[in-house]
């Protein structure tokens, strides 16, 4: 039998391991995409997946990408793009869009909230959670911890005086969960493989939680090079993405406490940041 999942926002870095685990999973997949003639389209067509190109503005482009789906993976806006209320707009047409169709199962890959009360990422994030709680459609809403590829992609180590440097805009002693896009993707592919069996139900995704020093040891051990950690100023932040300061200063408030039981049931051995390392960050410094 044919199981069909359109995924929004799938070149993105959790989109598109998303979509390489349902296909692997046995789903046939659409991924929908801004622009069909980029590396991230041809990698999707590449893998199996089948390409629609979509404006999540206009209600019948999404319609159009979601009819024929069992199930929907929606992702927002990635971490360099404004965060504003179209994220929520776009979210919620995707939600209503499910909704009209009489889509088995929406899955929305949304954020660990916390008290993020006025950060505008996870405001927005919040208010398409409630337009799917208004709607009644059976959903899961999934909720990665920071992305442990952020140290690959929007962070990347830097080279200073023979050292590497892993600058982010966080303290270096205050814990941070994480977790990898690759398991964000097997997540994604075990609640759509379960059905509606977790609709209604909140998913934390979290596979460890360390330090911003504790992830310099480990790139040090891992890359066998000295990795120091370096706390950027939230206003250095400011003056090239001042979108981020509220985000990251949220992030840079102690907060540990949310259940990180939810990955480990959907995903054996979830990668731990030296398993991620080993595998996404390692071969560049071979």
């Amino acid at each position: 039998m044919t199981r069909n999942v359109t995924v929004f926002g799938a070149t993105g870095t959790t989109g598109s391991e998303a979509t390489k685990a349902l296909l692997a999973s046995g789903w046939t997949v659409k991924g929908a995409t801004r622009d069909d003639a980029s590396q991230g389209a041809q990698a999707l067509r590449d893998a199996g997946a089948q390409t629609v190109v979509i404006d999540m503005n206009d209600r019948a482009s999404v319609r159009a990408a979601a009819d024929g789906a069992d199930a929907i993976y929606f992702v927002g806006k990635s971490l360099m793009d404004a965060f504003d209320t179209g994220q929520a707009i776009q979210g919620m047409i995707a939600a209503e869009v499910a909704a009209e169709l009489g889509t088995k199962l929406f899955i929305y890959q949304s954020a660990l909230a916390g008290n993020g009360h006025g950060v505008l990422s996870v405001g927005s994030k919040r208010a398409i959670e409630e337009r799917i709680a208004e709607l009644g459609i059976p959903a899961v809403i999934a909720r990665p911890a920071s992305f442990m590829d952020n140290a690959k992609t929007f962070f990347p180590l830097s080279e200073q005086d023979g050292v590497l440097v892993l600058a982010m805009p966080l303290p270096v002693d205050v814990p941070q969960e994480l977790v990898s896009a690759f398991d964000i993707g097997r997540a994604a592919a075990a609640i759509a493989d379960r059905g509606t069996e977790l609709a209604g139900s909140d998913v934390n995704l979290i596979a460890e939680t360390l330090t911003l020093s504790q992830m310099a040891d480990t790139l040090t051990d891992v890359l066998g090079r000295t990795v120091v950690p370096f706390s950027i100023p939230l206003e250095g932040l400011a003056a090239n993405w001042p979108q981020g300061v509220p985000l990251y200063t949220w992030l840079s408030k102690p907060e540990t406490a949310s259940n990180q039981s939810g990955l480990a049931a959907l995903v054996p051995q979830p990668l731990s940041f030296r398993d991620w390392a080993i595998k996404d960050l390692a071969p560049a410094y071979a």
